[in-house]
């Protein structure tokens, strides 16, 4: 397992994810309110022609089994919105 972790989960539930990474690089920070465009995301072709607006986000954090590294997971919770201009600029 990598050092950071981070979980998109689907619009509106906390258990099903669209997409999960692992890096040993630190994830940035994403906020209440921004957006994500899952137009690249894999596996997330059913959410194609709309956006994800963050509802709410939470941070794990762990030690290795050596306790010798932290571990870090961004869990980002979304709800859909449409990807259209105004939405956009309503966000």
């Amino acid at each position: 397992m990598k050092n950071y972790s981070l979980e998109i989960y689907e619009p509106g539930s906390a258990l099903d994810v669209v997409v999960s990474f692992e890096t040993d690089i630190p994830v940035l920070g994403m906020s209440k309110g921004e957006i994500i465009n899952p137009r690249t995301l894999p596996n997330a072709d059913h959410l194609i022609g709309k956006l994800l607006k963050i509802t709410n986000v939470e941070h794990m954090v762990w030690y290795n089994e050596s306790k010798t590294d932290i571990k870090h997971k961004i869990c980002v919770f979304t709800e859909s919105v449409s990807d259209t201009a105004e939405s956009r600029l309503k966000l």
